[in-house]
Parts: structure tokens; sequence; C-alpha cells
């Protein structure tokens, strides 16, 4: 993992973060700039959030991987500390009110591609963890 800071911050309607572009860029170790935007423009309007799945899937899929994501209760990452040992996107909800995502390692975060650094707080007791897998 090679950390990405964010390019732009979620200030919308003039801005929509790119903190998950961010953090795939950074688990695939590749710079923002090589890594498109999956939550700009019609995707951020799409509630269900498939416009930026399937962006997603589509840049991972010539590169031999694949995505999934899993619903956590925040009670559980303590004890799947040993069993978390890769990198995955974890979201729920910034300081800043905000759904954001940022990249943790064995049930901890271990990089905020925000400036602040301020991490996340889970949303109902949860949070979505996100793997990125060979194909």
């Amino acid at each position: 993992m090679k950390p990405v800071d964010m390019i732009s911050v979620h200030t919308p309607p003039d801005s929509i973060g790119d903190c998950f572009r961010c953090c795939i860029a950074s688990i695939l170790e590749l710079p923002a700039a090589a890594v498109p935007h999956f939550y700009d423009g019609e995707a951020f309007t799409d509630e269900s959030g498939a416009i930026g799945k399937r962006r997603l899937l589509e840049f991972l899929k010539p590169l031999g991987y694949f995505f999934f994501e899993l619903e956590f209760e925040e009670e559980w990452l303590p004890k799947w500390n040993d069993y978390l040992a890769c990198h995955y996107t974890i979201s729920g909800r910034s300081p800043r009110g905000f759904r954001h995502t940022c990249v943790a390692y064995g049930g901890r975060m271990v990089h905020d591609p925000h400036p602040s650094r301020a991490g996340i707080i889970s949303e109902d007791g949860k949070y979505l963890l996100g793997f990125i897998v060979k194909a």
C-alpha cells in the first residue's frame, strides 16, 4: 500500500470528493490520476451506488481484479484483526458529516486520504469494508 491523498475534497455541489478513488489507488499503488473518479458526475446522484460500482469493476477487470464489499459490525473488527491481514477500504461517517472512505489493515485504519487525517466513525455501529481480489 502506497498512500495517495485526495485531489478533490468533498464540498458539494462545487466539488465531489475523491476519497474512494484515492483509497483504490493507494491499495493498488497507483497515482490518483491513473484511477478514475468513480463517483463523479451522474454517479454522485445515483443513490443506489450502481454507477460508481460498475465503473470500479470496469476499471479493475482488465487489471485482473474484482471488488466486493461487506457490511461489518464495529464490535467485530477487533475480533477479526488476524483474519483481515490485507489492505481494504473501510467506509463510514467523517467528522465533517459526509460518507468517507479510508484504507485499513488488520481491523484498523492505516490511511485517511483527507488532508485532516481525522478518519471515520461507524454509521449505526457498522462499517462497509471493501476488498480488491484477484479475479
